[in-house]
């Protein structure tokens, strides 16, 4: 009896697949050239998902911005993140959003840092930057007047 067990055990843990750990994905690595709003500097909020690409429950305990080298300023123009859920089964999603400024149509670079207790890659760190859109009539074209070689010799 005790031969026809041990073989029989082995056979039951070849068959049982392996656990993948936990581990949230982001669907991308970085957002990069967001659009600038030249004359108000606000944009339209930006959402990001996260999927819980292993077998156990992962907890996200939480999302903000941190400074990128040199540009220590700009993370103020990022709004805290929201997440619209807390706790992901396998293959479940997490959305992240949040909102930004361009003051002026200036370029904005900042760290998305999502944090978890997933067991692969705790700690998601997404770069984020907007693409600097700033013509040089701005202030013009933010009054309500004409852009640059617009109306110009008409009524002539």
């Amino acid at each position: 009896m005790q031969r026809l067990l041990f073989p029989l055990t082995l056979l039951l843990l070849a068959s049982c697949p392996a656990r993948v750990p936990s581990e949230l994905e982001p669907g991308f690595d970085s957002l990069l050239d967001l659009p600038s709003n030249f004359c108000t500097g606000e944009n339209d909020p930006v959402t990001v998902q996260v999927r819980n690409v292993g077998d156990d429950v992962v907890t996200i305990a939480g999302a903000s911005f941190s400074a990128q080298e040199g540009r220590e300023a700009d993370v103020d123009n990022f709004d805290a993140p929201t997440i619209d859920v807390d706790t992901l089964l396998a293959e479940e999603v997490a959305f992240v959003r949040f909102t930004y400024r361009t003051p002026g149509g200036l370029e904005q670079k900042a760290t998305l840092v999502i944090r978890s207790d997933a067991a692969v890659n705790p700690e998601l760190s997404i770069d984020v930057d907007t693409f600097e859109f700033a013509p040089a009539d701005a202030e013009q074209r933010c009054n309500g007047g004409e852009g640059e070689g617009e109306g110009e010799g008409e009524g002539e």
